[in-house]
């Protein structure tokens, strides 16, 4: 809660590559909670409830079904591996991939952090 009792959630960077670094409000990533459907701030903490609590990693690997009690995921991390192929099937899959062109995890990665900054400095 900030100083005025609004919800948020801050995205902290440890390590400094050549797209990370502070945005101009001084935070290094700040999502508000907005109270619509849309929420990042209730949709993050849905998504911290799904995880497998016997496992401290963020992107654990998916059940094959979702349960509706309980974990949505494997006590194990994903892997790099895992990620690059569920982007070329999602691509794929989704017809965003042409023959020139793949969409990779460092491409969404990106765009999300563009999107995030772009998003902070609305707030």
């Amino acid at each position: 809660m900030d100083e005025n009792g609004k919800e948020f959630i801050v995205l902290n960077i440890d390590e400094l590559e050549k797209n990370h670094g502070v945005f101009s409000n001084g935070y290094d990533g700040v999502m508000y909670a907005t109270n619509k459907a849309t929420c990042p701030v209730a949709s993050f903490k849905l998504f911290l409830k799904k995880l497998n609590p016997k496992v401290d990693f963020l992107f654990q690997h998916p059940k094959s079904t979702h349960p509706h009690d309980g974990p949505w995921y494997n006590a194990q991390d994903i892997g790099v591996k895992f990620l690059s192929l569920s982007m070329k099937t999602i691509s794929q899959d989704a017809n965003l991939s042409i023959t020139i062109y793949r969409y990779t995890n460092h491409c969404i990665r990106v765009t999300c952090k563009v999107s995030l900054k772009d998003f902070c400095l609305l707030i």
